[in-house]
């Protein structure tokens, strides 16, 4: 059973658009925080035209982005269209 799920993005899925034909529709949209922890640019990446976005632990630092609320299911779609793309749980400061 499709359960519902608070999903942090930052980077291309802070894109609606992108994020509607990866994941579909949300019920709920913030902005968020996420203390500790900084972008860190990787490899270039021919689908995204860019460099691929990672976090990494960056004391005294912050990422800014956006909470989605999505079903289990759509988490799993996100998953699969970022290969190498894992998940974590992490505490959201909100507006």
């Amino acid at each position: 059973m499709a359960q519902p799920v608070d999903y942090f993005a930052y980077g291309t899925l802070l894109d609606q658009r992108t994020m509607r034909e990866i994941a579909g529709e949300w019920d709920r949209l913030l902005r968020g925080r996420l203390d500790g922890y900084r972008i860190r640019f990787g490899p270039w990446s021919d689908r995204w035209r860019g460099h691929t976005a990672d976090l990494e632990p960056g004391p005294g630092e912050a990422v800014h982005g956006v909470i989605y609320r999505i079903l289990t299911p759509q988490l799993m779609d996100i998953v699969s269209a970022h290969p190498g793309y894992r998940t974590i749980p992490v505490s959201i400061v909100t507006d």
